[in-house]
């Protein structure tokens, strides 16, 4: 299924490298596919990904981010430092009144942030899992791993964290399904207390 347009709709810009093909080509297959009608089922899909594709722009934006092939998280790791106002504190969103960035800032109260502590509670299938996963993607986003280890687990055996799972901030991958297996808590538990060992030597 292909849609062909020209120019780049607005608001979205090219994060990946399109296939090519010369021009004679490209009109044999659009008369190939000349016989065909797009169905409702099709024209719903290309509007789904369009949303998406809008929707991951701008969790792009929100991190002045244009161009998703040349951006260097580097750059942005070694303009941060331990007494930098930024430090734990990652955009949410953007207030849909105001149009403004929100953010959500992990440092202590006496640091002018909002306190590490927080709970979310919401009924299946509210957005948790997305939340938690574009809160963790945020951090690291923002910080070097020297600065953030991010220890991800969950009980129900569910991947949410898995794309997460080869950044450098993720201490010993996603361990998942613990609420089954006796081991793989301990094996957190472990995880959690050597790396707050590691957080009382520096």
């Amino acid at each position: 299924m292909v849609r062909i347009a020209a120019g780049i709709p607005k608001g979205l810009r090219f994060a990946a490298t399109p296939d090519a093909m010369p021009i004679a080509e490209a009109e044999a297959l659009a008369r190939a596919l000349a016989r065909w009608e797009p169905s409702d089922d099709a024209a719903k899909l290309l509007a789904d990904r369009a949303a998406d594709a809008r929707a991951g722009q701008e969790y792009l934006d929100v991190f002045h981010i244009e161009d998703a092939r040349t951006w260097d998280p580097n750059t942005v790791w070694s303009q941060l430092s331990s007494a930098s106002p930024d430090r734990l504190k990652i955009p949410l969103g953007r207030n849909p009144t105001t149009g403004k960035t929100v953010f959500l800032d992990l440092k202590e109260a006496a640091e002018g942030g909002m306190g590490p502590h927080g709970m979310m509670t919401g009924m299946t299938g509210s957005g948790k899992s997305e939340t938690l996963l574009q809160f963790a993607l945020s951090m690291a986003m923002l910080h070097p791993p020297e600065m953030l280890q991010l220890l991800l687990g969950d009980f129900k055996g569910e991947s949410a964290f898995a794309p997460l799972a080869a950044l450098p901030h993720a201490n010993g991958g996603v361990i998942s399904n613990m609420a089954e297996s006796a081991h793989k808590l301990d094996r957190f538990e472990d995880a959690l207390n050597g790396e707050v060992a590691r957080r009382l030597r520096i």
